[in-house]
């Protein structure tokens, strides 16, 4: 799910194992699943072509980490013995709490027809955004990126 260097990077900026982090992971998808939704709409319609207006109702990344970024600065007041400990129970409560965004990334698709068979003909980045409008509930790596400057952890 998250990538190697960037898991590594965690595992050694918080004190969790790998093993927590890939449980924590792991808890997110499955949230993920349960919370997440999109709607899809038939907008162009050929005969060797379909294009789709798809509306992800995905995960509020922004709030997630806001309210996460709250908690972990209100355990720096207090000392904690258990760092790792205390964090794998922070993100796990938070992740139980992640909401979904009301407002939907909207994007559209383009299918083409390839011997029978549907494929998708728009864009790499296309693909990205469904994926980053379902994860992070972001339209693209420019909003993901001003999303997180705005955090400034």
């Amino acid at each position: 799910m998250i990538d190697r260097l960037v898991q590594q990077e965690i595992v050694q900026d918080t004190g969790l194992s790998q093993a927590d982090l890939d449980t924590l992971s792991k808890q997110y998808h499955q949230k993920l699943k349960e919370k997440a939704h999109y709607t899809s709409e038939l907008i162009k319609e050929q005969k060797k072509m379909k294009e789709y207006k798809i509306q992800v109702y995905g995960m509020d990344l922004s709030t997630f980490l806001k309210q996460l970024k709250l908690e972990v600065q209100k355990s720096k007041e207090v000392k904690i013995e258990d760092k790792a400990g205390y964090l794998h129970q922070l993100f796990s409560r938070q992740i139980e709490t992640i909401s979904v965004k009301k407002d939907p990334v909207i994007l559209n698709l383009k299918f083409k027809k390839n011997n029978k068979k549907w494929q998708i003909d728009s864009n790499q980045f296309s693909v990205l955004n469904i994926y980053l409008g379902f994860y992070a509930g972001e339209s693209n790596l420019l909003a993901l990126k001003g999303m997180m400057d705005g955090l400034e952890f």
